[in-house]
């Protein structure tokens, strides 16, 4: 990647999986955290934009495929790269999301390794860089 460290955005109400993802990738990224869905839309729109934003699916008052419908439906956010995180996972729902514009769907429990390697690949095409092959366990 570039020399600018990437900014990630985890939007979930649950504050010990804001907590857990964060350690995950804090060494490696600038993480920014939003506890509600008002809060992450609202860092999503804020200049600078995060460079990807990891979405809880099942959240109070505006659920994770409002959100990404909102953020696809601006042009000012319409490129991030959004991987959904849900502990409910649904063939269904998948569909949903991926038809709604998300780059991923990942069903908690979080794999670690999974989701670095996915943040890392993601990334990097939004970037327009190759991601190179490498093992993460």
């Amino acid at each position: 990647m570039n020399n600018q460290i990437a900014t990630i955005l985890i939007i979930d109400d649950v504050v010990d999986n804001l907590l857990l993802i964060s350690s995950l990738l804090e060494d490696t990224y600038y993480v920014k955290t939003a506890d509600n869905s008002k809060k992450g839309l609202s860092i999503a729109n804020a200049n600078p934009h995060p460079d990807l934003i990891l979405l809880d699916v099942m959240m109070p008052y505006i659920d994770g495929y409002e959100i990404c419908r909102q953020l696809k439906a601006n042009p000012a956010t319409w490129n991030i790269p959004i991987i959904f995180l849900t502990a409910a996972y649904y063939r269904e729902n998948e569909q949903k999301g991926m038809a709604l514009g998300a780059a991923a769907y990942l069903v908690k429990p979080i794999h670690p390794p999974i989701l670095r390697g996915m943040v890392h690949t993601h990334l990097a095409s939004f970037r327009g860089e190759t991601a190179p092959h490498f093992v993460t366990a």
